[in-house]
């Protein structure tokens, strides 16, 4: 059991950071700057909870979370409107259409945080480990520390969540781009040839246990589940 997925859809890049910043360290953060975007991913990676924007070029909000609904990429996601619209009526549209919770901008970090967990306590009942057990690795996501048959190995913040990612996801191959997406969405100057040296001092540090980081020319990298 690994940590929540959240969601993120705000044509706004500085809204995306900020949200996204403030809330990786408790959750697993999904970015979409759009509504097809952000309908891919919802129905890709199954969130356990959307923070919704509604005035989006192409496609509000609203027609994100109809579609959600009527395409039945999901049913059950709570979902959190967050919105520079203020007026009584788009509440009240946004809860006709199944929010849990509206949010007006601008808003404090620590607002929402106690919101998204309420929410999550609420309405996902899965209890999400603080460990990650996988072989002969322990992964501790609270104090970002891991154990190799009970010897501490170091690593750095960056290892931690490229390792995090490919055991909360085993068997699925990451291409370069996608690991920058998932680890380092914020860092403008993490590239292809930086994401290969991480895996290579990664694998250099996991060389005692039995999990291998695989290459998959031409795709990405992938661990295997035993």
């Amino acid at each position: 059991m690994t940590k929540h997925k959240i969601l993120i859809v705000d044509d706004n890049e500085d809204i995306r950071k900020f949200l996204g910043e403030g809330l990786k360290e408790e959750y697993h953060i999904l970015l979409a700057s759009n509504g097809e975007e952000a309908l891919k991913v919802w129905h890709k990676e199954k969130p356990s909870l959307v923070i919704l924007d509604i005035m989006m070029p192409d496609m509000s909000g609203y027609e994100v979370c109809t579609r959600a609904k009527n395409e039945k990429i999901s049913e059950q996601t709570p979902i959190i409107f967050h919105s520079a619209k203020q007026d009584n009526s788009s509440k009240l549209t946004g809860y006709s259409l199944g929010a849990i919770n509206y949010i007006s901008k601008p808003t404090s970090l620590s607002e929402i945080k106690v919101i998204v967990k309420s929410i999550l306590k609420q309405f996902v009942n899965e209890q999400v480990s603080e460990k990650i057990q996988f072989q002969d690795l322990e992964l501790n996501l609270k104090n970002h520390s891991l154990k190799l048959k009970n010897n501490l190995i170091t690593l750095t913040p960056t290892e931690f969540r490229m390792l995090e990612l490919f055991l909360q996801n085993p068997d699925r191959i990451f291409s370069r781009e996608a690991i920058i997406f998932h680890i380092a969405y914020h860092d403008s100057e993490m590239t292809d040839r930086t994401i290969d040296s991480h895996i290579s001092h990664l694998r250099s540090k996991l060389k005692p246990s039995k999990v291998e980081i695989l290459t998959v020319y031409g795709e990405g990298y992938l661990v295997k589940t035993p």
